[in-house]
Parts: C-alpha cells; structure tokens; sequence
C-alpha cells in the first residue's frame, strides 16, 4: 500500500465555542480547518490536566465508522491584552508525522448578543510555525477518509 506524501499549503479555518457542552460528543468547540486540498471537520473535548502543563482539550473528529478518533491536543491561554486563544496541534498517526501547529484567534465580529464579560464564541483559525521534519499524509486509511474531504 502506498502513502501519498503532499507538501501542505496551509490556509486556515474556523472554531465555535459552544453555549453549552454537547450531550453525545462532549464537544465545548467545534470546528474546520483545510490545507492544500483537504478540509477536516473537528471539535474539542476537555481533558483531564494531570499538571499545569497538560492539554485543555483533546481534539476529535469523527470518522466513516461512525467513531469519534483522537486528532490532536489544544490548549487555551489568554495573550497579552487576557484575550483568549487557542493553541492546537494536529497529530493523527496516519494523517501526520509530526503534526500541524494551527492557532484559534477570537473573531473581530462577534455576535450581536454578547457581552463585553462574556468569552469570544467565534475564532478563526490560522497556521503557526512548523514544526522541524514536515508531514506526511496518508490517504490509505477508509477511517481518514470520512474525516477529511475535498476542499
């Protein structure tokens, strides 16, 4: 079986923040990003810290099995200004070698009901520095398949 190598393009994406955390996938965010000629559908779980420096979140996405598949980890820090953001770095063993670093900055239009104490609902997501070695994709993988489609 063969693996397709592709030289990522990176563009960028979208996340929400949910009201309130989805019943069925525990999800709290949920959102898309594309590179090159794949888009991927995902969201956000909250993990367990075991110390400070643990992931907030794991990111999951959803396959053609039906199955929810670990993605990635995500963390959520607040810059210089305590505006939120979010660090993710996409790592899925049979997408990646090793990973995509993309960050998740608040929208400037959030919407109309918001508060000004109330924490951003929409982000857009753009891509960081790569990490050394690059990345591979496999397009070998049925699962891999349901999670990511033509952009």
């Amino acid at each position: 079986m063969q693996t397709a190598q592709m030289k990522y393009d990176l563009s960028d994406g979208h996340l929400e923040r949910h009201p309130k955390q989805d019943p069925k996938t525990l999800a709290v965010f949920s959102g898309q990003m594309s590179c090159d000629a794949l888009r991927i559908s995902f969201f956000l779980v909250p993990d367990t810290k075991r110390k400070e420096t643990s992931p907030d979140f794991r990111i999951m996405a959803v396959g053609r099995s039906g199955v929810a598949v670990p993605w990635g980890v995500a963390w959520e820090y607040r810059d210089k200004t305590d505006s939120p953001f979010i660090s993710m770095l996409f790592q899925h063993p049979r997408l990646l070698r090793d990973g995509l670093n993309y960050v998740a900055w608040p929208d400037d239009e959030q919407p109309k009901d918001l508060k000004p104490e109330d924490e951003p609902v929409s982000f857009h997501i753009r891509w960081s520095r790569p990490r050394r070695g690059g990345g591979g994709v496999s397009a070998a993988d049925d699962d891999f398949a349901g999670m990511v489609g033509a952009a």
